[in-house]
This record gives structure tokens, sequence and C-alpha cells, in this order.
């Protein structure tokens, strides 16, 4: 994570449903994304906003920085294939 900004706008209660939502705004080149996610409440309210950019990371320099476990990369790639790598 680069930067996140996360704005509250009500309380999100323990044990109630909730749903995120989030999308990808903007990817700058090869190795940077932003991302904009809301969590709302079982009325369909906005609790909290935000907008954070993100470093994106090949399989290859993930493995090297062992930032994220061996199952994950291997079912990313199984799932967009190895020319990523």
């Amino acid at each position: 994570t680069k930067s996140i900004h996360i704005d509250f706008h009500r309380p999100v209660h323990v044990e109630r449903d909730i749903r995120c939502e989030g999308c990808i705004k903007d990817i700058s080149g090869k190795r940077e994304a932003v991302l904009d996610a809301v969590i709302y409440d079982a009325s369909q309210r906005p609790c909290a906003t935000g907008r954070g950019t993100f470093v994106l990371l090949t399989p290859a320099l993930a493995r090297r920085l062992g930032v994220i476990d061996e199952q994950v990369i291997r079912k990313f790639e199984a799932f967009v294939g190895r020319e990523g790598t």
C-alpha cells in the first residue's frame, strides 16, 4: 500500500450484514493502481468510503519479496496465465 485515505460516515456494527464494493479507478503504468471502495450497512447506506494507491507486483517480484503466500500466487497464475510473471 503506497497510500490510503478513509472517510467514516456512520458506524459499522458488529454482527450485522454489510456489503463492500471496490473498483479500479486508474492504472498508472505497469506498477501502480488507484482503487476506490465503499462499505454499506444493511440499509444500503454508505458507512465508509476510501481510496488507496497500491503498488502492483508481478508474481516473480512477490515471490522474491516474500509478501504473498505461494499458494495465492499459484492460484493467480492459474487464473491469468503465466505470461504476467
